[in-house]
């Protein structure tokens, strides 16, 4: 929630009131920099965000080759490990892209509306994803096991 509402609070505390300063990821990473710009005036916090745009651009543009080389990855292990014509196995492999620890409860509690999935289904698809070696079990919080997705073939630091 404050992550949300961090760039309203900033805006107001800075008086800001013709710039919306966004908080990206890549943006968040020079904290020294954000700081010392929103000290300033809003020129000099609007020239360093257009400093920061090859920055940023690189960033995304890095990460969508990451998410190019996980779903290759993730689609040889899966393309030996048979599956239904029917299979919702693409709708959890979508689903990973943004959340790369999961329990089974909450896949089953956000895919049910969309996909149709019980929490039975999902712990099949899940095993499955286990045996092909995209996911692998992390940890189990009393009953309930986190998994995660396999990124050890991602540059480090990535």
């Amino acid at each position: 929630m404050v992550w949300l509402a961090a760039p309203e609070l900033i805006r107001s505390a800075c008086h800001l009131y013709h710039a919306w300063p966004p908080l990206t990821a890549a943006l968040a990473r020079d904290v020294t920099g954000y700081r010392l710009a929103l000290a300033g005036t809003e020129s000099a916090w609007t020239r360093w965000v257009l400093d920061s745009i090859p920055d940023l651009v690189a960033h995304e543009l890095e990460r969508l080759h990451h998410l190019d080389l996980l779903q290759e990855h993730w689609e040889a292990r899966l393309a030996a490990t048979p599956r239904r014509s029917s299979s919702r196995l693409p709708d959890v492999l979508d689903w990973l892209y943004d959340r790369p620890a999961f329990t089974i409860s909450r896949v089953a509690g956000e895919l049910k509306g969309r996909c149709g999935l019980s929490l039975r289904g999902v712990h099949l698809l899940v095993e499955q994803l286990a045996k092909a070696g995209v996911v692998r079990d992390i940890a189990d919080r009393g009953g309930e096991r986190v998994w995660a997705c396999d990124l050890s073939f991602l540059p480090p630091g990535r």
